[in-house]
Protein backbone atom coordinates (compact mmCIF):
# COMPACT_ATOMS: atom_id res chain seq x y z
CA UNK A 1 0.00 0.00 0.00
CA UNK A 2 1.27 3.46 -0.79
CA UNK A 3 2.47 5.36 2.30
CA UNK A 4 -0.33 7.73 3.37
CA UNK A 5 0.50 11.04 5.10
CA UNK A 6 -1.76 12.65 7.71
CA UNK A 7 -3.04 15.15 5.10
CA UNK A 8 -3.78 12.35 2.60
CA UNK A 9 -5.73 10.46 5.26
CA UNK A 10 -7.83 13.53 6.11
CA UNK A 11 -8.60 14.14 2.44
CA UNK A 12 -9.50 10.47 1.98
CA UNK A 13 -12.08 10.79 4.79
CA UNK A 14 -13.53 13.91 3.12
CA UNK A 15 -13.85 12.01 -0.14
CA UNK A 16 -15.89 9.11 1.27
CA UNK A 17 -19.36 10.65 0.73
CA UNK A 18 -18.58 11.62 -2.87
CA UNK A 19 -16.36 8.98 -4.43
CA UNK A 20 -13.86 9.60 -7.23
CA UNK A 21 -14.63 12.18 -9.95
CA UNK A 22 -13.46 13.13 -13.39
CA UNK A 23 -10.35 15.02 -14.45
CA UNK A 24 -9.87 18.80 -14.00
CA UNK A 25 -9.96 20.86 -17.22
CA UNK A 26 -6.49 21.74 -18.47
CA UNK A 27 -6.97 25.51 -18.02
CA UNK A 28 -8.13 25.05 -14.41
CA UNK A 29 -5.13 22.75 -13.77
CA UNK A 30 -2.78 25.47 -15.03
CA UNK A 31 -4.36 28.16 -12.79
CA UNK A 32 -4.20 26.04 -9.62
CA UNK A 33 -0.61 24.96 -10.40
CA UNK A 34 0.53 28.60 -10.79
CA UNK A 35 -1.05 29.55 -7.45
CA UNK A 36 0.66 26.65 -5.62
CA UNK A 37 4.04 27.43 -7.21
CA UNK A 38 4.10 31.14 -6.25
CA UNK A 39 2.95 30.60 -2.64
CA UNK A 40 4.43 28.92 0.43
CA UNK A 41 3.26 25.41 1.20
CA UNK A 42 2.47 26.42 4.78
CA UNK A 43 -0.13 28.97 3.48
CA UNK A 44 -1.95 26.41 1.29
CA UNK A 45 -5.10 24.64 2.55
CA UNK A 46 -5.43 20.86 2.52
CA UNK A 47 -7.97 20.83 -0.43
CA UNK A 48 -5.71 23.12 -2.53
CA UNK A 49 -2.48 21.24 -1.72
CA UNK A 50 -3.95 17.78 -2.39
CA UNK A 51 -5.70 18.92 -5.63
CA UNK A 52 -2.30 20.25 -6.79
CA UNK A 53 -0.77 16.88 -5.86
CA UNK A 54 -3.38 14.96 -7.91
CA UNK A 55 -2.84 17.30 -10.90
CA UNK A 56 0.86 16.45 -11.04
CA UNK A 57 0.22 12.75 -10.47
CA UNK A 58 -2.32 12.74 -13.36
CA UNK A 59 -4.88 11.31 -10.97
CA UNK A 60 -8.65 11.82 -10.85
CA UNK A 61 -9.98 14.72 -8.81
CA UNK A 62 -12.05 14.44 -5.69
CA UNK A 63 -15.68 15.61 -5.25
CA UNK A 64 -16.87 18.87 -6.83
CA UNK A 65 -17.39 20.32 -3.36
CA UNK A 66 -13.73 19.75 -2.42
CA UNK A 67 -12.66 21.20 -5.79
CA UNK A 68 -14.72 24.33 -5.08
CA UNK A 69 -12.94 24.71 -1.71
CA UNK A 70 -9.57 24.37 -3.49
CA UNK A 71 -10.52 27.09 -6.03
CA UNK A 72 -11.82 29.45 -3.30
CA UNK A 73 -8.62 28.99 -1.26
CA UNK A 74 -6.59 29.59 -4.41
CA UNK A 75 -8.42 32.89 -5.05
CA UNK A 76 -7.52 34.11 -1.53
CA UNK A 77 -3.83 33.25 -2.02
CA UNK A 78 -3.81 34.84 -5.50
CA UNK A 79 -5.13 38.11 -4.04
CA UNK A 80 -2.57 37.98 -1.20
CA UNK A 81 0.42 37.35 -3.50
CA UNK A 82 -0.67 39.11 -6.71
CA UNK A 83 2.44 41.36 -6.56
CA UNK A 84 4.63 38.31 -7.23
CA UNK A 85 3.09 37.78 -10.66
CA UNK A 86 2.84 41.26 -12.17
CA UNK A 87 5.28 40.49 -14.98
CA UNK A 88 4.62 36.73 -15.36
CA UNK A 89 0.90 36.38 -16.19
CA UNK A 90 -2.44 38.18 -16.09
CA UNK A 91 -3.62 37.56 -12.50
CA UNK A 92 -6.86 39.51 -13.13
CA UNK A 93 -7.80 37.12 -15.93
CA UNK A 94 -7.10 34.17 -13.66
CA UNK A 95 -9.33 35.68 -10.93
CA UNK A 96 -12.22 36.15 -13.43
CA UNK A 97 -11.86 32.62 -14.75
CA UNK A 98 -11.78 31.03 -11.27
CA UNK A 99 -14.72 33.14 -10.03
CA UNK A 100 -16.75 32.08 -13.08
CA UNK A 101 -15.91 28.47 -12.39
CA UNK A 102 -17.02 28.76 -8.75
CA UNK A 103 -20.21 30.65 -9.73
CA UNK A 104 -21.14 27.81 -12.09
CA UNK A 105 -21.24 25.39 -9.18
CA UNK A 106 -24.69 24.34 -7.86
CA UNK A 107 -24.22 23.12 -4.28
CA UNK A 108 -27.65 21.43 -4.16
CA UNK A 109 -27.08 19.27 -7.21
CA UNK A 110 -23.28 19.27 -6.75
CA UNK A 111 -22.81 20.11 -10.44
CA UNK A 112 -20.79 22.58 -12.49
CA UNK A 113 -23.31 23.99 -14.98
CA UNK A 114 -21.03 24.23 -18.06
CA UNK A 115 -19.94 20.57 -18.02
CA UNK A 116 -22.42 18.98 -15.59
CA UNK A 117 -19.51 17.67 -13.50
CA UNK A 118 -21.64 16.33 -10.61
CA UNK A 119 -22.90 13.35 -8.68
CA UNK A 120 -26.63 12.40 -8.27
CA UNK A 121 -27.91 10.39 -5.40
CA UNK A 122 -30.01 7.30 -5.90
CA UNK A 123 -33.08 6.07 -4.01
CA UNK A 124 -32.95 4.70 -0.47
CA UNK A 125 -31.39 1.30 -0.43
CA UNK A 126 -31.92 -1.43 2.15
CA UNK A 127 -29.54 -1.75 5.07
CA UNK A 128 -26.31 -3.33 3.88
CA UNK A 129 -25.35 -6.73 5.27
CA UNK A 130 -22.35 -7.19 7.54
CA UNK A 131 -19.11 -7.30 5.54
CA UNK A 132 -16.83 -10.34 5.62
CA UNK A 133 -13.49 -10.25 7.40
CA UNK A 134 -10.80 -8.45 5.42
CA UNK A 135 -7.63 -10.29 4.40
CA UNK A 136 -4.32 -9.75 6.20
CA UNK A 137 -3.08 -6.16 5.75
CA UNK A 138 -0.28 -5.50 3.32
CA UNK A 139 3.19 -4.56 4.44
CA UNK A 140 3.15 -1.16 6.18
CA UNK A 141 5.64 1.68 5.65
CA UNK A 142 7.32 1.42 9.01
CA UNK A 143 5.23 -0.34 11.64
CA UNK A 144 2.83 -3.29 11.95
CA UNK A 145 -0.77 -2.07 11.68
CA UNK A 146 -4.03 -3.90 12.40
CA UNK A 147 -6.12 -4.70 9.29
CA UNK A 148 -9.77 -3.61 9.41
CA UNK A 149 -12.40 -5.44 7.25
CA UNK A 150 -14.52 -3.64 4.63
CA UNK A 151 -18.31 -3.66 4.96
CA UNK A 152 -20.34 -5.03 2.03
CA UNK A 153 -22.30 -2.79 -0.37
CA UNK A 154 -25.95 -2.23 0.51
CA UNK A 155 -28.67 -4.33 -1.20
CA UNK A 156 -30.82 -3.16 -4.11
CA UNK A 157 -32.92 -0.06 -3.35
CA UNK A 158 -36.75 -0.22 -3.34
CA UNK A 159 -38.50 1.16 -6.42
CA UNK A 160 -39.99 4.62 -5.76
CA UNK A 161 -43.70 5.28 -6.20
CA UNK A 162 -44.96 7.19 -9.19
CA UNK A 163 -45.12 10.98 -8.84
CA UNK A 164 -47.80 13.15 -10.36
CA UNK A 165 -45.70 14.80 -13.05
CA UNK A 166 -42.14 13.69 -12.48
CA UNK A 167 -40.07 12.16 -15.21
CA UNK A 168 -38.28 8.88 -14.86
CA UNK A 169 -36.36 8.66 -11.56
CA UNK A 170 -32.65 8.19 -11.38
CA UNK A 171 -31.10 4.84 -10.72
CA UNK A 172 -30.92 4.06 -7.01
CA UNK A 173 -27.34 4.10 -5.73
CA UNK A 174 -25.74 1.21 -3.93
CA UNK A 175 -25.47 1.46 -0.13
CA UNK A 176 -22.40 3.30 1.06
CA UNK A 177 -19.25 1.26 1.67
CA UNK A 178 -18.43 0.44 5.31
CA UNK A 179 -15.41 2.12 6.87
CA UNK A 180 -12.17 0.60 5.60
CA UNK A 181 -9.49 -0.58 8.03
CA UNK A 182 -6.01 0.89 7.57
CA UNK A 183 -4.77 -1.94 5.35
CA UNK A 184 -7.70 -4.33 4.73
CA UNK A 185 -8.83 -5.49 1.26
CA UNK A 186 -12.10 -4.08 -0.18
CA UNK A 187 -15.22 -6.26 0.04
CA UNK A 188 -17.32 -7.22 -3.02
CA UNK A 189 -19.62 -4.62 -4.64
CA UNK A 190 -23.37 -4.99 -3.97
CA UNK A 191 -25.96 -5.10 -6.76
CA UNK A 192 -27.40 -1.86 -8.12
CA UNK A 193 -31.03 -0.96 -7.23
CA UNK A 194 -33.72 -1.02 -9.94
CA UNK A 195 -34.70 2.14 -11.75
CA UNK A 196 -37.66 3.68 -9.95
CA UNK A 197 -40.66 5.21 -11.62
CA UNK A 198 -41.02 8.96 -11.79
CA UNK A 199 -40.71 10.27 -8.27
CA UNK A 200 -38.48 11.90 -5.74
CA UNK A 201 -34.97 10.42 -5.64
CA UNK A 202 -34.54 8.01 -2.76
CA UNK A 203 -32.16 8.73 0.14
CA UNK A 204 -28.79 7.04 0.46
CA UNK A 205 -28.98 3.57 1.96
CA UNK A 206 -27.71 2.96 5.50
CA UNK A 207 -24.03 2.16 5.92
CA UNK A 208 -23.27 -1.50 6.29
CA UNK A 209 -21.81 -2.70 9.61
CA UNK A 210 -18.04 -2.94 9.88
CA UNK A 211 -16.68 -6.45 9.68
CA UNK A 212 -14.31 -7.89 12.36
CA UNK A 213 -10.72 -6.70 12.42
CA UNK A 214 -8.41 -8.68 10.17
CA UNK A 215 -5.15 -10.24 11.34
CA UNK A 216 -2.10 -8.02 11.87
CA UNK A 217 -0.07 -7.44 8.73
CA UNK A 218 3.60 -8.41 8.62
CA UNK A 219 6.29 -5.86 9.41
CA UNK A 220 7.06 -3.87 6.28
CA UNK A 221 10.01 -1.95 4.94
CA UNK A 222 10.13 1.61 3.73
CA UNK A 223 12.29 3.41 1.22
CA UNK A 224 11.74 7.05 0.37
CA UNK A 225 11.47 10.53 1.87
CA UNK A 226 9.23 11.61 4.76
CA UNK A 227 8.67 15.30 5.52
CA UNK A 228 9.84 15.98 9.10
CA UNK A 229 6.61 17.59 10.32
CA UNK A 230 4.58 14.64 8.96
CA UNK A 231 6.53 11.92 10.74
CA UNK A 232 6.00 11.25 14.45
CA UNK A 233 6.84 8.23 16.63
CA UNK A 234 4.48 7.69 19.57
CA UNK A 235 4.70 5.57 22.71
CA UNK A 236 3.07 2.13 22.36
CA UNK A 237 0.97 2.70 25.52
CA UNK A 238 0.49 6.48 25.72
CA UNK A 239 0.19 8.12 22.29
CA UNK A 240 0.56 11.59 23.88
CA UNK A 241 4.25 10.81 24.36
CA UNK A 242 5.82 11.63 21.02
CA UNK A 243 9.21 11.76 19.31
CA UNK A 244 9.30 14.37 16.54
CA UNK A 245 11.96 15.57 14.14
CA UNK A 246 12.99 19.00 12.82
CA UNK A 247 15.57 18.98 10.02
CA UNK A 248 17.56 22.24 9.98
CA UNK A 249 20.99 23.45 8.85
CA UNK A 250 22.48 25.00 5.74
CA UNK A 251 20.99 24.34 2.29
CA UNK A 252 21.99 21.04 0.62
CA UNK A 253 23.52 19.55 3.79
CA UNK A 254 22.96 16.04 5.13
CA UNK A 255 23.18 14.95 8.78
CA UNK A 256 23.84 11.22 9.22
CA UNK A 257 23.48 9.36 12.54
CA UNK A 258 25.91 6.45 12.73
CA UNK A 259 25.74 3.85 15.49
CA UNK A 260 28.59 1.49 16.34
CA UNK A 261 27.71 -0.54 19.46
CA UNK A 262 29.24 -3.89 20.30
CA UNK A 263 26.37 -4.66 22.73
CA UNK A 264 22.87 -3.23 23.22
CA UNK A 265 23.00 0.44 24.26
CA UNK A 266 20.47 2.98 25.59
CA UNK A 267 20.82 6.71 24.91
CA UNK A 268 18.85 8.62 27.57
CA UNK A 269 18.19 12.35 27.22
CA UNK A 270 18.07 14.56 30.34
CA UNK A 271 14.96 16.59 31.16
CA UNK A 272 16.41 19.86 29.80
CA UNK A 273 16.61 21.77 26.53
CA UNK A 274 20.13 22.02 25.12
CA UNK A 275 22.73 21.04 22.58
CA UNK A 276 24.25 17.57 22.51
CA UNK A 277 28.01 17.68 23.17
CA UNK A 278 30.16 15.50 20.94
CA UNK A 279 33.86 15.00 20.33
CA UNK A 280 35.19 16.31 17.03
CA UNK A 281 36.05 13.53 14.58
CA UNK A 282 39.79 13.03 14.18
CA UNK A 283 40.98 15.12 17.15
CA UNK A 284 38.49 13.91 19.82
CA UNK A 285 38.31 17.50 21.09
CA UNK A 286 35.08 18.75 22.69
CA UNK A 287 34.06 22.38 22.21
CA UNK A 288 31.33 23.93 24.38
CA UNK A 289 29.85 27.41 24.25
CA UNK A 290 30.22 28.48 20.63
CA UNK A 291 33.56 27.81 18.86
CA UNK A 292 33.90 24.73 16.69
CA UNK A 293 37.70 24.63 16.87
CA UNK A 294 40.60 25.38 19.25
CA UNK A 295 41.05 28.96 20.41
CA UNK A 296 44.51 30.60 20.61
CA UNK A 297 46.33 27.39 19.73
CA UNK A 298 45.14 25.43 22.78
CA UNK A 299 45.43 21.67 22.57
CA UNK A 300 43.08 20.95 25.50
CA UNK A 301 40.68 18.08 24.90
CA UNK A 302 37.69 19.91 26.41
CA UNK A 303 37.35 23.64 25.75
CA UNK A 304 34.49 25.69 27.20
CA UNK A 305 33.99 29.34 26.25
CA UNK A 306 31.52 31.86 27.74
CA UNK A 307 31.03 35.59 28.23
CA UNK A 308 28.87 35.09 31.35
CA UNK A 309 30.45 36.11 34.67
CA UNK A 310 31.38 33.17 36.96
CA UNK A 311 30.40 30.68 34.24
CA UNK A 312 33.89 29.54 33.16
CA UNK A 313 34.20 27.18 36.11
CA UNK A 314 33.79 23.49 36.83
CA UNK A 315 31.90 22.54 39.95
CA UNK A 316 31.45 19.01 41.30
CA UNK A 317 28.65 18.43 43.82
CA UNK A 318 28.83 15.47 46.23
CA UNK A 319 25.71 14.50 48.19
CA UNK A 320 24.91 11.67 50.55
CA UNK A 321 25.83 10.35 53.97
CA UNK A 322 29.10 8.87 52.73
CA UNK A 323 32.84 9.51 52.50
CA UNK A 324 32.69 10.78 48.91
CA UNK A 325 34.96 13.78 48.22
CA UNK A 326 34.24 16.31 45.44
CA UNK A 327 37.38 17.24 43.56
CA UNK A 328 39.52 16.82 40.48
CA UNK A 329 41.35 13.57 39.76
CA UNK A 330 44.19 13.12 37.28
CA UNK A 331 46.06 10.09 35.96
CA UNK A 332 49.45 9.69 34.28
CA UNK A 333 50.87 6.61 32.53
CA UNK A 334 53.80 6.47 30.11
CA UNK A 335 52.12 3.74 28.05
CA UNK A 336 51.60 4.66 24.37
CA UNK A 337 48.30 2.73 24.34
CA UNK A 338 45.11 4.17 25.86
CA UNK A 339 44.34 2.04 28.89
CA UNK A 340 47.90 0.70 29.06
CA UNK A 341 50.10 0.90 32.18
CA UNK A 342 53.74 2.05 32.18
CA UNK A 343 55.52 3.56 35.22
CA UNK A 344 56.07 7.31 35.48
CA UNK A 345 59.57 8.73 35.95
CA UNK A 346 61.04 11.30 38.40
CA UNK A 347 60.23 14.80 37.16
CA UNK A 348 56.97 13.79 35.48
CA UNK A 349 54.08 16.16 36.23
CA UNK A 350 51.08 14.12 37.36
CA UNK A 351 48.84 17.12 38.14
CA UNK A 352 48.92 20.72 36.92
CA UNK A 353 46.76 23.86 36.93
CA UNK A 354 47.80 26.43 34.30
CA UNK A 355 47.01 30.17 34.32
CA UNK A 356 46.94 32.12 31.02
CA UNK A 357 45.88 35.70 30.29
CA UNK A 358 46.05 38.45 27.65
CA UNK A 359 48.60 41.30 27.81
CA UNK A 360 48.12 44.90 26.65
CA UNK A 361 49.87 44.03 23.38
CA UNK A 362 47.42 41.11 22.97
CA UNK A 363 49.97 38.34 23.47
CA UNK A 364 48.91 35.29 25.49
CA UNK A 365 51.76 34.16 27.79
CA UNK A 366 51.71 31.40 30.38
CA UNK A 367 51.57 33.25 33.69
CA UNK A 368 51.54 30.67 36.44
CA UNK A 369 51.63 26.94 37.20
CA UNK A 370 50.64 24.82 40.19
CA UNK A 371 52.08 21.32 39.86
CA UNK A 372 52.41 18.01 41.65
CA UNK A 373 55.57 16.28 40.37
CA UNK A 374 57.18 12.91 40.78
CA UNK A 375 60.00 13.57 43.26
CA UNK A 376 63.64 12.55 42.61
CA UNK A 377 63.82 8.85 43.41
CA UNK A 378 60.04 8.91 43.69
CA UNK A 379 59.39 5.59 41.92
CA UNK A 380 61.32 3.00 43.96
CA UNK A 381 61.68 -0.38 42.29
CA UNK A 382 59.20 -3.02 43.40
CA UNK A 383 57.23 -0.58 45.59
CA UNK A 384 53.60 0.38 45.10
CA UNK A 385 53.84 4.11 45.73
CA UNK A 386 55.04 7.34 44.11
CA UNK A 387 56.81 10.08 46.10
CA UNK A 388 55.70 13.57 45.03
CA UNK A 389 56.59 17.22 45.62
CA UNK A 390 54.51 20.40 45.29
CA UNK A 391 55.63 23.31 43.12
CA UNK A 392 54.43 26.89 42.49
CA UNK A 393 55.69 28.86 39.49
CA UNK A 394 55.01 32.61 39.13
CA UNK A 395 56.17 35.46 36.86
CA UNK A 396 58.09 38.38 38.43
CA UNK A 397 57.11 42.04 38.01
CA UNK A 398 60.34 42.28 36.01
CA UNK A 399 59.06 39.65 33.53
CA UNK A 400 59.96 38.52 30.94
CA UNK A 401 57.09 37.03 28.85
CA UNK A 402 56.62 33.38 29.82
CA UNK A 403 59.30 34.05 32.46
CA UNK A 404 57.67 31.96 35.16
CA UNK A 405 60.05 30.47 37.69
CA UNK A 406 59.69 28.31 40.78
CA UNK A 407 59.12 30.57 43.79
CA UNK A 408 57.98 27.92 46.26
CA UNK A 409 58.36 24.19 46.58
CA UNK A 410 57.58 21.62 49.24
CA UNK A 411 59.43 18.34 49.05
CA UNK A 412 57.91 14.92 49.57
CA UNK A 413 59.28 15.14 53.15
CA UNK A 414 57.47 18.42 53.90
CA UNK A 415 60.60 20.60 53.65
CA UNK A 416 59.98 24.07 52.18
CA UNK A 417 62.20 25.43 49.41
CA UNK A 418 62.08 29.22 48.81
CA UNK A 419 63.40 31.35 45.96
CA UNK A 420 66.66 33.22 46.69
CA UNK A 421 67.85 35.93 44.29
CA UNK A 422 70.16 38.91 44.33
CA UNK A 423 68.94 42.41 45.10
CA UNK A 424 68.77 43.73 41.54
CA UNK A 425 66.20 44.94 39.05
CA UNK A 426 63.67 47.73 39.05
CA UNK A 427 61.17 45.64 41.01
CA UNK A 428 63.39 43.90 43.52
CA UNK A 429 61.09 41.83 45.71
CA UNK A 430 63.52 39.25 47.10
CA UNK A 431 61.63 37.18 49.72
CA UNK A 432 64.72 35.40 51.07
CA UNK A 433 68.44 35.69 50.78
CA UNK A 434 71.89 35.21 52.35
CA UNK A 435 73.93 38.35 53.10
CA UNK A 436 77.22 39.08 54.90
CA UNK A 437 77.71 41.94 57.39
CA UNK A 438 80.27 44.52 56.25
CA UNK A 439 83.27 45.92 58.17
CA UNK A 440 81.00 48.04 60.35
CA UNK A 441 78.70 45.16 61.25
CA UNK A 442 75.86 46.39 58.96
CA UNK A 443 74.25 45.47 55.63
CA UNK A 444 71.51 47.29 53.69
CA UNK A 445 69.37 45.04 51.49
CA UNK A 446 67.55 46.70 48.56
CA UNK A 447 63.88 45.83 48.09
CA UNK A 448 61.63 48.16 46.08
CA UNK A 449 58.39 46.57 47.27
CA UNK A 450 58.98 45.97 50.97
CA UNK A 451 56.23 47.57 53.11
CA UNK A 452 56.89 49.34 56.40
CA UNK A 453 55.08 46.56 58.33
CA UNK A 454 57.17 43.71 56.90
CA UNK A 455 58.22 40.92 59.27
CA UNK A 456 61.82 39.81 58.72
CA UNK A 457 63.21 36.57 60.19
CA UNK A 458 67.05 36.47 60.65
CA UNK A 459 69.11 33.29 61.07
CA UNK A 460 72.94 33.07 61.55
CA UNK A 461 74.52 30.71 59.04
CA UNK A 462 77.84 28.80 59.29
CA UNK A 463 81.01 30.94 59.08
CA UNK A 464 81.99 33.71 61.51
CA UNK A 465 80.33 33.38 64.90
CA UNK A 466 78.61 36.62 66.01
CA UNK A 467 79.74 38.49 69.09
CA UNK A 468 76.79 40.79 69.51
CA UNK A 469 73.05 40.70 68.77
CA UNK A 470 72.08 40.89 65.12
CA UNK A 471 68.72 42.55 64.35
CA UNK A 472 66.74 44.54 61.76
CA UNK A 473 67.58 48.13 62.59
CA UNK A 474 65.52 49.91 59.91
CA UNK A 475 62.89 49.41 57.16
CA UNK A 476 62.50 52.06 54.49
CA UNK A 477 59.23 51.33 52.71
CA UNK A 478 59.58 50.48 49.01
CA UNK A 479 63.36 50.94 49.22
CA UNK A 480 65.36 48.69 51.59
CA UNK A 481 65.91 47.31 55.06
CA UNK A 482 69.09 47.26 57.21
CA UNK A 483 70.55 44.42 59.27
CA UNK A 484 72.84 45.56 62.15
CA UNK A 485 75.00 43.98 64.88
CA UNK A 486 75.29 45.90 68.17
CA UNK A 487 78.88 44.59 68.31
CA UNK A 488 79.77 46.72 65.28
CA UNK A 489 83.00 45.79 63.47
CA UNK A 490 83.43 42.79 65.75
CA UNK A 491 80.73 40.99 63.75
CA UNK A 492 82.19 41.83 60.35
CA UNK A 493 81.84 38.83 57.98
CA UNK A 494 78.92 37.17 59.80
CA UNK A 495 76.60 35.34 57.33
CA UNK A 496 72.94 36.14 57.90
CA UNK A 497 69.93 34.46 56.20
CA UNK A 498 66.75 36.54 56.03
CA UNK A 499 63.18 35.67 55.17
CA UNK A 500 60.52 38.34 54.63
CA UNK A 501 56.88 37.89 55.65
CA UNK A 502 54.21 40.46 54.84
CA UNK A 503 50.93 40.43 56.78
CA UNK A 504 47.85 39.94 54.60
CA UNK A 505 45.50 42.95 54.43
Amino acid sequence: MKFMTKNNLLLFVLMLPYGIGAYIPEKLQECLSIICEITDKSDQSIPLRETYYLIHKNGPIISPEILVHAIQDGLLLLEKHKDRCKDSFDSAAMVDYLNDYVNDYDSRSQCFKPNQFCYLRGKRGRRGATGTTGATGATGPCCTGATGATGAIGAMGVTGSTGATGSAGSTGAAGAVGSTGPTGNTGATGATGLTGAAGVPGAIGDTGSTGPTGATGATGTFSGTIIDNQFTIVDAVDATKQLQFDVQGATATVTTFITNPTVNRNLITPDIDGTIIVAQTGTNEVFIGGPTGPLHGSGSGIQYSTDVASRAQIRFNQYGNNTGVPGVSTFKSRSAVIGGLAPVQPGDVIYRATAVGVTDNLSIPLSGLISVNVAPGGVPAGQGYIATDYELQLVSLDGPANGRRVVYKMTSEGVQELLETTSAGSHTTVPTGLVTLDGTGNITVLNSKIPANARILLTIQPGVAPVGTIYVSAITANTSFTITSNAGASDSGVNVYYQIYIPLP
